[in-house]
């Protein structure tokens, strides 16, 4: 059997959706002759709250190797840095660096962000002679929304990862991402790279939902709900404007249930609360927001208890929607509002369960559409997913896309 090392600050009982990306493909390497071992960061330092049970996420054919990390850098008081990635750096590599000289690894498998870690590749490479591959669950490198300051914490990011991506990918054997826009851009900036790559979704495994987990909604009893759970993304500001005026619209024109309600969670303390935005609209009474993410079996339980999911993309095509598989395992009925080409709506038509998912194009009126949706979405009684056509991105069948690009960079 070959042995990946997978470096991955973050891990259960860490909440962050990245983390399941990387759990899902190491739990199901084994079966396709890949031993992993993942390098990761003690929980004691990290500054999110833990997921409680998800430990039994992990299959124990998983190595898992923790370090230490520094504490968040401050200034005069004030947090200046907290990346777990940088915070850990150094102890991540020097482990990584002793594991590859002390262990058969075949291979590194470097996902990201955190985005710094993808630095010790080529010190990896230089020093122990293991081939390494950087994995995207998001692009590096972001065009910033409008009216953003270039000397921000944002605007100084993007600076940096201009600086740093193609530092990190000069010697990369392979790339992998969530689709394949994902790291098209980072190609096209470094047309002088020729790494092996390949895509693959965050993908899904039946025995997550298999878990009855104890959850306790945080909203009333005697609502019928529409769940969101997720991040507030930027990008995303036009889609839950559109939507929150279409509950506004059907609202108006008497086309709700009186008891429903939306439910936005783990939305993260944004600038731009959901909340606020329905207050202007006059409908916060069928609005609640809950900004704190909570443990990732108890979504999963709480989207099987609701009347139905709602999944929310951008108006950009290459953003995948993370919550597609467990909304669709769910059993309820979706709303979606994503674009028109995005991988997402591909696997909701594909799995039958687009039936209340509009689809945006720039340039084109969809209001009447959503509302349409909307309404319908609400009427909805019975619900059955093709399942077998989310096969081709289960977790297995991710594992062993990468199994293969593995065996393909040591075979070149």
């Amino acid at each position: 059997m070959n042995t990946v090392l997978i470096v991955y600050p973050h891990w259960p009982p860490s909440n962050l959706v990245g983390v399941h990306r990387v759990r899902l493909v190491a739990n199901n390497l084994a079966q396709h002759g890949w031993h992993a071992i993942v390098l990761t960061v003690s929980e004691e330092f990290y500054e999110e709250p833990g997921a409680a049970g998800s430990d039994q996420l992990v299959k124990d054919t998983v190595e898992v190797i923790k370090v230490s990390a520094r504490a968040p850098w401050t200034l005069l008081g004030k947090r200046i840095i907290g990346d777990i990635g940088l915070r850990a750096f150094g102890t991540l590599k020097q482990k990584a660096l002793e594991l590859c000289r002390e262990r058969p690894i075949d291979f590194v498998w470097i996902s990201m962000p955190s985005w710094y870690p993808a630095l010790m590749g080529k010190s990896i490479l230089s020093e122990t002679g293991v081939p390494f591959g950087i994995d995207y669950q998001d692009p590096w490198v972001q065009a910033l929304p409008p009216g953003t300051s270039p000397i921000s914490r944002a605007g100084l990011t993007q600076k940096a990862a201009q600086i740093l991506e193609p530092i990190a990918l000069r010697h990369a054997a392979l790339i992998t991402g969530i689709n394949r826009s994902y790291f098209q851009g980072a190609l096209d900036r470094n047309p002088r790279l020729n790494p092996h790559s390949v895509e693959f979704q965050l993908g899904f495994d039946p025995a997550d939902h298999s878990i009855n987990y104890p959850a306790n909604a945080p909203w009333p009893k005697d609502k019928l709900v529409a769940l969101y759970p997720g991040a507030f993304l930027p990008l995303s500001a036009p889609f839950h404007l559109a939507i929150l005026s279409g509950i506004k619209a059907l609202e108006s024109r008497g086309e709700l249930p009186a008891n429903a309600c939306f439910v936005y969670l783990g939305t993260g303390h944004s600038s731009l609360p959901i909340l606020s935005l329905a207050r202007d609209l006059g409908i916060a009474h069928r609005v609640y927001e809950f900004p704190n993410r909570i443990p990732y079996l108890e979504v999963l339980q709480l989207l099987r208890n609701v009347h139905g999911c709602m999944i929310i993309g951008s108006p950009e095509p290459h953003y995948s929607a993370s919550k597609v598989f467990q909304s669709i395992l769910s059993g309820r009925p979706i709303f979606a509002l994503l674009h028109r080409d995005s991988e997402a709506m591909q696997i909701l038509k594909a799995c039958s369960s687009n039936a209340f998912s509009v689809g945006f194009e720039p340039n084109r009126n969809i209001q009447e559409e959503l509302e349409t949706a909307l309404k319908c979405f609400w009427n909805a009684e019975e619900w059955s997913p093709n399942l077998e056509a989310m096969e081709q991105h289960s977790a297995s069948r991710s594992a062993a896309t990468l199994a293969n690009a593995f065996k393909h960079c040591l075979d070149s």
